[in-house]
């Protein structure tokens, strides 16, 4: 095999990955990974229930710095005691 003929296999290859790669990237995009949470309050709007999830996410995010770029981090049960905490519970 000469030394382009290699060269030539290796881009294939390299080419070959990457597309494998970006596929799997996008496949695990596409993924619905956490079932949405529909949240019931009695006579509230809609925009309500958006500020109050928007503030209580806002309240129970940290951010955890780290080699040279940020982890941004919302925990779900404290969202869940906020949201309910403000008189929205969960509908199953």
């Amino acid at each position: 095999m000469t030394v382009s003929e290699w060269r030539e296999l290796m881009d294939k290859l390299r080419r070959f990955v990457v597309v494998v790669g970006l596929g799997l990237l996008l496949a695990s995009c596409a993924t619905p990974w956490v079932k949405e949470t529909v949240w019931y309050k009695p006579n509230s709007t809609k925009e309500e229930e958006t500020l109050d999830l928007y503030n209580c996410r806002r309240d129970a995010a940290q951010v955890y710095p780290g080699g040279g770029f940020a982890v941004y981090s919302v925990s779900i049960e404290w969202v869940k005691r906020c949201m309910t905490a403000h008189g929205w519970r969960v509908i199953e």
